[in-house]
């Protein structure tokens, strides 16, 4: 769901601001390319992530239509309040999900249950995949963000440095950073331990990447651009 509807924002707007407005060739041909690289996500999902068929579908459906919805808004205009309230209303809507399922006799972890039974290996099976993970995550990174916008204004790292070079390394730094901390598999033994570390996880990703790596550069390389300047 995050790569179709992250993936249809950026090729919706590359075919509006990129292209000339009477290329509708090769607006197509974007699209094309869209419609290619989720047929490869979801084939992945599929045979490594070992999600269901109807899983996969659910979230390229759910995804362009999030990509839809939130074309039109401008999240740097957006308070921590607004963030926070987001939060609260999925926190919400996942506790009203999770009791009624309980209710009604059913299992709100089903899907791992059938995953583990049918897969040729349990072990490949990744708690981390399941649905209230995934809104675990999504709370914590919608809330690191919020967080991450209103320490950078306060901190005035919103300026950004001009130097190409400064930002190729802000860019190399924020994709180390991410891959190192998305390939620490956090422990699934205690699910309290799990979720929390989730949070935690994620919350200081989000902050690392907008705050702290900014931050750190503007602090070495502002001096120098001053000296360029004056």
């Amino acid at each position: 769901m995050i790569t179709a509807a992250v993936m249809y924002v950026m090729m919706r707007s590359f075919n509006k601001h990129a292209l000339p407005s009477n290329r509708n060739d090769l607006k197509f041909m974007i699209w094309c390319l869209y419609g290619m690289l989720l047929f490869a996500v979801n084939i992945s999902r599929l045979f490594i992530a070992t999600h269901f068929p109807h899983q996969v579908v659910a979230g390229t459906i759910a995804g362009m239509l999030l990509g839809e919805v939130i074309k039109h808004e401008h999240v740097s205009k957006l308070a921590l309040r607004h963030y926070l309230g987001w939060c609260t209303l999925l926190l919400i809507l996942v506790a009203v999900t999770y009791y009624t399922i309980l209710l009604i006799g059913l299992d709100p972890f089903w899907s791992i249950a059938k995953a583990v039974k049918w897969c040729a290996n349990p072990d490949w099976v990744h708690p981390d995949t399941s649905l209230f993970f995934s809104i675990d995550r999504d709370i914590s990174t919608l809330s690191g963000f919020g967080v991450s916008l209103y320490l950078a204004k306060r901190l005035k790292v919103d300026s950004e440095l001009r130097n190409p070079m400064v930002k190729c390394l802000q860019i190399i730094l924020s994709i180390a950073v991410t891959l190192t901390m998305e390939s620490y598999k956090i422990p699934h033994q205690n699910e309290l331990i799990f979720y929390i570390g989730g949070f935690v996880k994620f919350f200081s990703m989000v902050n690392i990447v907008v705050v702290v790596i900014p931050y750190c550069l503007k602090k070495c390389f502002e001096p120098v651009e001053r000296i360029k300047n004056s």
